[in-house]
């Protein structure tokens, strides 16, 4: 591995979702669900985690309704059947 593939492969394998994750969750720590509701109009939003972290995060917080880990994956399923 090169000097720059190194680099290449740490900030979009570690440091890019880090970032996604943080930003989420400072969005949601800032501004909030009521707020998200009140601008778009929207009642009773629910949040949905996902993934590896979302089980650690949908237990610490009041704001993540559902978890499911394998949600992406499902939907994946459902993409690739109706395209068959």
């Amino acid at each position: 591995m090169q000097f720059l593939d190194f680099f290449d492969f740490l900030t979009n394998s570690v440091m890019m979702p880090i970032a996604a994750l943080m930003t989420s969750l400072l969005v949601a720590r800032v501004v909030g669900v009521k707020k998200i509701e009140e601008e778009t109009g929207i009642e009773n939003i629910r949040t949905v985690a996902t993934g590896g972290y979302g089980r650690l995060i949908s237990e610490n917080t009041d704001s993540i309704q559902i978890y499911d880990s394998e949600l992406t994956l499902k939907g994946l399923q459902l993409i690739y059947a109706k395209n068959r």
